[in-house]
């Protein structure tokens, strides 16, 4: 399951595991920045910062053959 909320300024997109095994990701999406987070009972939350761009380029690797990859570098 997948919920997508839109505030004035950012984006937050929660990814919940559907049988239960992994805690829910956050992905907080602003103009400049992707901060992706998930809730540890230890830490509290650990999190991690990407550019858009970044994020872009891991959704499309998901599809990618096994190698390395030059990309083009536009935002």
């Amino acid at each position: 399951m997948i919920t997508i909320e839109h505030e004035f300024d950012h984006s937050i997109i929660t990814i919940l595991d559907n049988k239960g095994g992994a805690d829910d990701v956050e992905i907080i999406v602003d103009e400049e920045y992707c901060y992706i987070r998930q809730y540890d009972e230890h830490e509290d939350f650990n999190i991690v910062v990407i550019t858009q761009y970044m994020l872009k380029e891991l959704v499309a690797a998901y599809d990618m053959a096994e190698g390395s990859y030059v990309t083009n570098g536009k935002n």
